[in-house]
């Protein structure tokens, strides 16, 4: 068949191999692999309805939990760019982070004070989404955008970084082809780290393109 090369069609492969198997935990919460690309399928078409577009940037300030699972890998099915924004992080920061990757959309369920310095962005929550449409998503290949990480801003103004489908797709396989870390249907994983840190995506998407259990840590945990 056709190289997997995208973060969703690597997803759905899974969906298809583990349908009911658990994909996320979250304390007493869990979501089957059906369920949490049911959920990500109606959340991409109400990004899709907000006028999202293949390339647009979605900003995400979410806490760990099973939503923000979904909300990223709906952002990916949408065709757009996912730019984590930790809710800790300094108004300035997230000012910064919002308007250097002109995100067109931010998700969160927190107060923002940043919010009236953006009137040209819709801020959501997780409440406002809507039902999904029969309509098909986006076809996107893996030169496509996947998510921007930005740098601390040690030296300097923080910088993003901008990675594709296919740079994923390519370190997954990397690690497991040097037989660094294989890894299938029977791992469990922990997501330790912030998403906004790149060591997450490894966790997260190692994870759920393999067909494992994530693990989502309490944040007192790494601390």
């Amino acid at each position: 068949g056709a190289k997997l090369i995208t973060i969703p069609s690597r997803f759905a492969a899974q969906v298809g191999l583990h349908s009911d198997a658990t994909a996320v935990s979250w304390n007493d919460e869990r979501i089957t692999y059906s369920q949490l690309d049911a959920r990500s399928d109606a959340l991409a078409h109400t990004f899709i309805a907000e006028g999202v577009q293949v390339g647009d940037r979605i900003g995400v300030l979410l806490s760990p939990s099973i939503d923000l699972v979904v909300v990223l890998l709906s952002v990916l099915k949408a065709g757009a760019v996912y730019a984590p924004l930790e809710p800790e992080y300094p108004n300035e920061r997230l000012a910064l982070i919002i308007g250097n990757s002109q995100a067109k959309i931010v998700v969160t369920d927190g107060d923002l004070n940043v919010q009236h310095a953006f009137p040209e962005v819709r801020f959501l929550s997780c409440s406002d989404f809507r039902a999904g449409s029969e309509r098909a998503l986006p076809e996107i290949d893996g030169s496509c955008g996947a998510y921007i990480i930005y740098t601390s801003g040690s030296t300097g103004a923080p910088k993003g970084v901008l990675v594709s489908h296919q740079n994923v797709a390519a370190f997954l396989d990397g690690v497991s082809g040097a037989e660094i870390c294989s890894y299938g249907s029977d791992d469990v994983w922990t997501i330790f780290h912030s998403f906004a840190f790149d060591y997450s995506v490894w966790e997260l998407w190692g994870c759920l393109l393999s067909g494992g259990r994530l693990v989502i840590v309490p944040r007192v945990v790494p601390r």
